[in-house]
């Protein structure tokens, strides 16, 4: 029986990782002596070959990568690197290259910082976090273009000789910042509302989270901020008196025997 033609093809594909292994290129510098003179001349190594043994640059990368930005700890990073290559490599090492790169980017993150502070509009934050078991705190300065990180001991540590709008979640210290404009951050606002509506049940405070998510979801469609523009700010004028106008009615909070009424 002769061959069959095929009539068509099924294709099926597997997407999987060759076996990553360690590469070691040698670098080796010749050394002459000079018959007449006996100078002893060695020969240069390439640039960043400094150490009779040391990491490449592929390796370094992925060391800063995986701990800074995939934020694996030193301590499981050098298990990573063992496991999968078989590379010995201590943790003091990859705090070593972390600092390398810090150093380098220095002169970058200034330029960066320096363009945010004279940015027309700039969200300003910070968070509690562990820095060798004492509690600091992490600054952010950001827009949709850029964002710096910097560690300060105090939550009141606010970066200053800023421009333009700074908006933030109302922590007081921002208000310290001269020759600014203030807005206040929608996405803290809509999480306080939420506790006045599941909590206590406000009325006004549905109404204003209803605004405020219509608003931000509209921020960049100019063509609906146009048409409803008009109404936007005297809507939430009259939302306002109504929460003040319900604060206002409420019973006074039980007399303590102590302290200042509520």
């Amino acid at each position: 029986m002769g061959a069959v033609e095929a009539s068509g093809i099924i294709k099926r594909q597997v997407f999987d990782i060759q076996p990553m292994i360690v590469h070691v290129a040698e670098h080796q510098a010749e050394i002459k002596v000079c018959n007449y003179c006996q100078t002893r001349v060695v020969a240069t190594f390439p640039q960043g070959v400094n150490a009779p043994t040391q990491y490449g640059e592929r390796i370094k990368a992925m060391a800063i990568y995986l701990n800074h930005q995939q934020l694996i700890p030193e301590d499981r990073l050098m298990e990573v690197f063992r496991d999968l290559f078989d590379l010995p490599i201590s943790t003091a090492t990859i705090v070593k290259i972390g600092q390398a790169l810090a150093a380098k980017v220095a002169p970058y993150i200034e330029t960066v910082t320096d363009y945010l502070k004279g940015a027309p509009v700039k969200n300003a934050d910070e968070t509690g976090f562990r820095i060798d078991g004492s509690t600091r705190w992490l600054h952010v300065l950001s827009n949709d273009k850029a964002t710096v990180y910097r560690a300060a001991q105090r939550r009141n540590e606010i970066m200053k000789r800023l421009k333009g709008v700074v908006c933030h979640d109302y922590f007081r210290p921002y208000f310290r910042i001269k020759g600014v404009k203030h807005a206040l951050c929608n996405a803290h606002i809509l999480r306080e509302l939420k506790a006045l509506i599941e909590h206590d049940q406000e009325p006004w405070a549905q109404q204003m989270s209803r605004l405020l998510t219509f608003v931000g979801q509209s921020a960049k469609d100019e063509v609906k901020i146009r048409r409803y523009k008009w109404r936007l700010s005297p809507l939430y004028d009259e939302i306002v008196e109504k929460g003040l106008h319900y604060h206002e009615s409420l019973m006074p909070l039980p007399q303590k025997r102590k302290g200042k009424q509520k």
